[in-house]
């Protein structure tokens, strides 16, 4: 009985420490964090990167359940009057984003400056000139 006890001791402890929140800093970011107003080859778009928490629960089938609280980085992008798409961001650097469409298709940017950036989508091997200026 003092075993089965210092288990369930052990995994409320775990669950409790688990649950704890994420902070936003845990989750990859960059320069590219934030809302942008883009051009997609000429046509309006908007752009949007940001950190959101997000619980990783389950139930374990035994009358427990386990959760876990982490940090993700989502990005979106509109385009004209569609619906938001999905963005996956692939990689970065102080100055650069390569991120993968809802499509499917690669597209990059580079940062000009603190406000600016500039770079190309893809479609259908072909690219399209993308260029972003940050939203306040």
């Amino acid at each position: 009985m003092t075993s089965i006890l210092r288990l369930l001791s052990c995994a409320v402890l775990l669950s409790a420490t688990a649950a704890q929140p994420a902070f936003a800093s845990t989750a990859p970011g960059g320069w590219y964090l934030g809302k942008w107003s883009c051009q997609l080859d000429g046509r309006p778009t908007r752009m949007e990167w940001r950190i959101v928490t997000v619980d990783y629960g389950s139930d374990n089938g035994d009358g427990t359940a386990t959760s876990a609280v982490g940090a993700e980085l989502r990005g979106r992008l509109w385009d004209r009057n569609g619906p938001w798409a999905t963005l996956t961001r692939l990689g970065s650097t102080g100055s650069t984003l390569s991120f993968r469409h809802a499509d499917g298709n690669r597209w990059f940017l580079r940062l000009n400056d603190g406000d600016t950036a500039s770079g190309y989508s893809t479609w259908q091997g072909n690219r399209y000139a993308f260029d972003c200026r940050r939203r306040a």
